[in-house]
């Protein structure tokens, strides 16, 4: 019935209609069951109903469901999810919706700068608390704010839970009233204000990113069985087996062997924690895995998809320890895997290596004799890179930095990390691995989830073509599509060399966001058909799961039921792609605020960067350490210059121009923690 009704409503020529009428239409006498279905088809966001009971597609209300972005000022945009341009919506046409509510938009008109509508309805509220310091006024409590929030906040005295004034306090609102003026209760101390980092503990709370395990999953973590048993497990602890990771790492999900067999051919051993070995389907572990997801990690430590006891020791694959790891061992030639085998293993790391200490061996050609498989490591890293490489596979040079912090938790520096020799090995092992695995579970043609990658939509790529023109390369349009090979060329393009970094994160920003689906269209970064994520189980839930199909699939175990494992992986792969989507955003988050406190420090300093973003309110430049700022436009129009929309740019006249690209030097003049931004002028205009 569900499809009938929505058929229905689908039809050019429908106009809305109420419940019996729509009964009616599809010669049904269940008014109970139409009601349902229409129900149901609302809460899937595919209808909606007017004041008067009229049902009609979102469409032909001109209503879309999408994620709000309230500025300081009030207004906001409607992000809608497939459409080029954001709605933009008036304060007073806001309802009460708060930051990152999902919402209902009605398009209202549609202007030269882009749609404008109203909210119509709060479909689900992403703030069901804040965090801020304890005050009294009067006789009741409010809130004042550290993170910039621009609300009033009441609680009465009931209501304060114990809570002293002067504490940071989470309290849950109890009332939205219109959005802006708030009544609630307190929830917990959080800690005091001058505690060390927490600023970053708000943005933690903000986030809803759990820090503490249940007493449950610590207890079952704590009780776990530590003895080693070789039994069903193949003997790998004589092998030669390593772990490269980062100087302050402590969970070890990999390690890697290789072994020259001829002149073209090598054995790649990937060896990964045996996580699904300790973590079962429905424990308490796996149930609290499943709510994080994902690891965070965070300038002042990693907030842990497993407790410790697991990440940090049991699963962790330590030097001279014997681990249960699960295996995948390729025989490559010329670059391809011709055989893979994948078992289960007993391992003992010989060595804990770092890329820093890796890279210096090989840049001062000082690799220890115990370790000299570390040369045929480079050599088929090499060649498997190069065979990506003509497949199409995108490298993307991008400024990643490093958050330093002092012993209280404020930025003392922010180092630009370099990747080496040893980094990019790592990388090329893993996503070989990868795709092996994904490759094998296809061939059986079972449910999987896939990594994937989705190519540009044409909106994308004609806005890529107009950030050719602006760094003076020509991207020819190829009927709206673009295969990465081709992006490839356009990346080194001598043109392009000068401005490669600039270049790669603009295309960054055009290009779709990895995801997590059931569904495999392939992964476009890497010009690959079949990939998945088989490597990272320790703070990867996506990882564990692929481990326990590989074990279902492969090796002939039962860790899951069969009957339902479509509808299982489909929702997985949703829940987990939305909950990257907010771990992601909370460590840009608190990477920005971090680089606006180093800066807040810095005032008057003067830099050379890069201009990597062009808008009618200013455009931004980028320094060498990564930090980010805004020229303002009141300060740009203050100095004779004017905004060029049709070419994006800046100009004063016919040589002072600032598009994306140009090299400039500026002064900072600002820094707020609050909103995470830093200010600056052009030091040429300074007076």
């Amino acid at each position: 019935m569900k499809d009938k009704i929505l058929d229905l409503l689908s039809t050019s020529n429908y106009k809305p209609m109420v419940p019996r009428q729509i009964m009616s239409a599809i010669d049904s006498d269940n008014l109970t069951m139409v009601m349902k279905c229409l129900n149901q088809l609302e809460d899937e966001h595919l209808i909606i109903h007017d004041n008067v009971g009229h049902y009609a597609t979102l469409e032909y209300f001109h209503v879309f469901l999408g994620t709000i972005d309230i500025k300081e000022r009030g207004f906001g945009f409607v992000r809608v999810e497939n459409q080029e341009k954001d709605v933009f919506v008036a304060k007073k046409d806001k309802l009460n919706a708060m930051d990152k509510d999902l919402v209902y938009v009605q398009v209202t008109k549609n202007t030269p700068k882009g749609p404008e509508g109203v909210v119509i309805d709060i479909v689900k509220r992403n703030t069901t608390s804040v965090i801020g310091i304890l005050k009294k006024k009067n006789n009741h409590y409010n809130l004042e704010f550290l993170d910039g929030k621009d609300l009033s906040v009441t609680i009465l005295p009931k209501n304060i839970n114990n809570a002293k004034v002067g504490e940071v306090v989470k309290v849950i609102i109890t009332d939205f009233g219109d959005g802006h003026v708030l009544r609630g209760k307190v929830d917990k101390v959080v800690g005091q204000k001058k505690d060390p980092g927490m600023d970053i503990k708000i943005l933690v709370e903000n986030a809803k990113i759990p820090t503490n395990f249940s007493s449950n999953a610590l207890n079952e973590a704590i009780s776990l069985d530590d003895t080693i048993s070789f039994n069903g497990r193949i003997d790998k602890t004589k092998d030669i087996i390593v772990t490269i990771d980062g100087d302050d790492a402590k969970d070890f999900d990999d390690a890697i062997t290789v072994k020259k067999i001829d002149q073209d051919t090598y054995l790649l051993g990937v060896y990964i924690a045996d996580v699904s070995h300790y973590v079962k389907v429905n424990s308490y572990l796996d149930i609290e895995s499943y709510q994080r997801a994902f690891s965070c990690y965070l300038p002042n430590g990693v907030i842990p998809m497993l407790p410790f006891e697991l990440s940090n020791e049991l699963c962790s694959l330590k030097p001279n320890e014997l681990r249960y790891a699960l295996a995948c061992e390729m025989t490559i030639k010329d670059g391809i895997v011709i055989d893979s085998n994948i078992f289960k293993s007993v391992i003992k790391s010989k060595a804990r290596l770092t890329y820093n200490n890796v890279n210096k061996m090989i840049e001062e050609d000082s690799i220890p004799q115990e370790l000299v498989m570390l040369k045929d490591a480079i050599d088929l890293a090499n060649i498997l890179a190069k065979r990506r490489h003509a497949k199409g596979s995108l490298d993307f040079e991008t400024k990643e930095a490093k958050i330093i912090l002092d012993d209280e938790m404020h930025c003392i520096d922010v180092a630009l990390i370099k990747r080496g020799i040893s980094e990019k090995m790592i990388e090329e092992f893993m996503i070989i691995c990868n795709e092996t695995i994904a490759d094998r579970i296809c061939y059986l043609g079972l449910p999987c989830m896939f990594r994937i990658h989705e190519e540009p939509k044409s909106e994308k790529i004609a806005s890529l073509i107009e950030i050719g023109k602006i760094l003076g390369v020509t991207i020819p349009k190829k009927q709206n599509s673009i295969k990465p090979l081709f992006l490839q060329q356009i990346l080194e393009k001598p043109e392009t060399q000068d401005k490669k970094h600039i270049f790669n994160h603009l295309i960054l920003r055009t290009m779709s966001k990895a995801r997590y689906s059931d569904t495999n269209v392939g992964h476009f970064g890497l010009a690959l058909t079949n990939y998945t994520h088989f490597t990272s189980p320790i703070r990867r839930y996506s990882d564990l799961v692929i481990h326990r199909l590989v074990k279902d699939y492969l090796l002939g175990e039962t860790n899951y039921e069969d009957t339902f494992m479509e509808e299982y992986l489909n929702s997985v792969c949703e829940y987990i792609s939305n909950v990257e989507k907010n771990i992601e955003s909370l460590e840009r988050d608190v990477d920005d605020m971090k680089k606006a406190e180093y800066m807040q420090k810095r005032i008057g300093n003067v830099y050379t960067g890069m201009v990597s973003g062009v808008q009618k309110w200013g455009f931004y430049v980028e320094l060498d350490n990564s930090v980010e700022g805004l020229v303002d436009s009141d300060f740009l129009y203050d100095n004779g210059y004017y905004f060029d929309e049709l070419k994006s740019l800046w100009r004063r006249n016919k040589d002072e121009i600032y598009q994306i690209g140009t090299e400039c030097k500026i002064r900072v003049v600002g820094a707020s923690k609050t909103r995470k931004t830093v200010d600056f002028i052009l030091e040429d205009d300074y007076e």
